[in-house]
């Protein structure tokens, strides 16, 4: 089975997302290696900002750089965040694999992680979400190097996470996705990205397994300064929603309230 899986990495002076980002490489890495002895061919697409280009090793593939951000919709208080439509086209031009992953930059897979997607998708499912665990920072206190906090953070058991920030699905779905400028790093990309999967596959399947994980919940998006980007990226959602609805008169049943409306809400987290 052939799969290709596109990470945002990008450079930075933040120590919090630097580690965050250098586990997530690693991890993906160590998959890579695991998932060969299952006779899996896994293609890792790195896909950058040639302004904020961060150094990969050789397991990676560099897709072309990106050549707009969110900056480019609006006068914003936010870094040049990337628009999740063009990272899923250049993940699609990069590799000619069937299965295709993203997730963000932050996400650090366990070991199986290859192993346990391709078991899904042999078993029939064709498009899905992975959730993953949340760590406590504090274990990777006495950690001296990044094998020992992949070590440690992997044995965690970890707090389970509802929002969704890790998408299987078939490359031929992903040529019927409709985008607008919605950019990662903020609410509700991860429901712009999973009512494509539901239009175009029908089904979205929740795999919820410690398979991946993630350090900390520090949910920067809720500061003040960023609810104008946010509302929107919450506008351009509804723009893709109204779209897939012209396009097929109806969205699957699965589709919820939240994830239909579309609509922020201040008083708590949002994906």
């Amino acid at each position: 089975m052939h799969i290709a899986h596109a990470v945002n990495f990008f450079n930075t002076d933040d120590h919090e997302h630097a580690l965050a980002q250098q586990l997530t490489m690693e991890s993906l890495q160590r998959a890579r290696r695991y998932a060969a002895e299952d006779a899996l061919d896994i293609d890792l697409v790195s896909v950058q900002d040639p302004n904020e280009r961060r150094e990969v090793s050789s397991d990676w593939i560099l897709a072309a750089g990106l050549d707009r951000s969110i900056l480019d919709f609006g006068d914003f208080d936010a870094p040049p965040l990337p628009l999740l439509g063009d990272i899923i086209g250049r993940l699609l031009a990069t590799s000619n694999a069937q299965v295709l992953v993203y997730s963000n930059a932050d996400i650090i897979a366990t070991p199986g992680f290859y192993s346990v997607i391709a078991a899904c998708v042999r078993r029939g499912w064709r498009s899905f979400e992975v959730r993953r665990r949340t760590v406590d920072q504090e274990v990777l206190r006495d950690c001296t190097d990044i094998g020992d906090a992949l070590a440690v953070c992997g044995a965690e058991i970890g707090a389970p996470h509802t929002g969704a920030d890790c998408f299987v699905f078939h490359r031929e779905d992903a040529r019927k996705f409709v985008w607008r400028p919605v950019c990662i790093g903020m609410p509700p990309v991860a429901r712009a990205m999973l009512i494509n999967m539901l239009a175009a596959a029908g089904e979205v399947r929740t795999l919820d397994a410690h398979v991946t994980y993630h350090v900390e919940n520090s949910q920067r998006w809720t500061h003040r300064r960023f609810r104008r980007l946010t509302d929107f990226n919450f506008a351009q959602a509804r723009a893709i929603r109204d779209e897939l609805l012209r396009r097929y008169g109806r969205l699957p049943r699965q589709i919820d309230r939240k994830c239909y409306a579309l609509e922020p809400d201040w008083g708590r987290s949002a994906d």
